[in-house]
């Protein structure tokens, strides 16, 4: 007798639809993470970007308080002087003289020639200077 031929088993599981590989659970699942990781990555930009500026106005806000009234040829503090009615910014280390916007016009008068000229004039006219204050 010859024995009997069984039946042949599913070569892979794809054929069975019990052993399916694929889980469309486990697909949303992937996709709702997909969602999050969007979303906080997102979010964590925008944290970034926020102290990103936050820094980048405090170093603005340092930078402007360590330089003002500063010389700038030599870094020392600037004292303002009084000069034919106005007031100017020297440096005591280096002896530079600072003018605001305004001043040089005041000092040298409207512009007639060049300016070199004027300024020129303007700081070495005897009995000009007038004392520290």
């Amino acid at each position: 007798m010859k024995p009997k031929k069984r039946p042949a088993a599913a070569k892979h599981a794809k054929s069975n639809p019990m052993f399916a590989s694929h889980d469309p659970l486990e697909a949303l699942e992937l996709a709702e993470r997909a969602q999050e990781d969007v979303y906080f990555r997102k979010v964590d930009q925008e944290l970034i970007a926020a102290l990103r500026q936050k820094n980048a106005e405090e170093v603005e806000k340092a930078i402007k308080q360590y330089t003002h009234m500063r010389c700038p040829a030599c870094g020392a503090v600037l004292h303002e002087v009084s000069y034919r009615k106005i007031k100017v910014d020297e440096c005591a280390d280096c002896g530079g003289i600072w003018l605001d916007q305004g001043e040089l016009e005041t000092l040298a008068g409207p512009r007639e020639g060049p300016w070199q000229q004027r300024l020129f004039e303007a700081f070495l006219t005897p009995g000009s200077r007038s004392q520290k204050t």
